[in-house]
């Protein structure tokens, strides 16, 4: 695990983990089996840091179905924004 990633990780783990079991509607609009809401917003740090999807790409990919959406959360859970955490953490950050 890249140590970007690991440290989302503690981030989400430490403010509240599984979120109740709310989840997050999948790629087709569908609701129900898809993944949790904290393991959107970690797939979402994954691509952001390893891709050069955009937004749009990244929030349809892992259920957010917006940037707006995806943003939002990124704000409330991790208080940053998804441009802001690319350009920390993402593939020219490292170098």
């Amino acid at each position: 695990m890249k140590r970007a990633s690991l440290l989302a990780f503690v981030l989400v783990m430490a403010i509240g983990g599984t979120w109740g079991g709310a989840q997050v509607p999948s790629t087709d609009g569908r609701w129900g089996l898809c993944m949790s809401f904290d393991a959107a917003l970690l797939r979402a740090q994954q691509l952001l840091e390893e891709t050069s999807l955009t937004l749009e790409e990244i929030a349809r990919e892992t259920g957010f179905g917006a940037a707006a959406v995806m943003r939002h959360h990124f704000l409330k859970v991790l208080q940053t924004t998804p441009t802001q955490y690319r350009r920390l953490f993402g593939l020219r950050a490292v170098g």
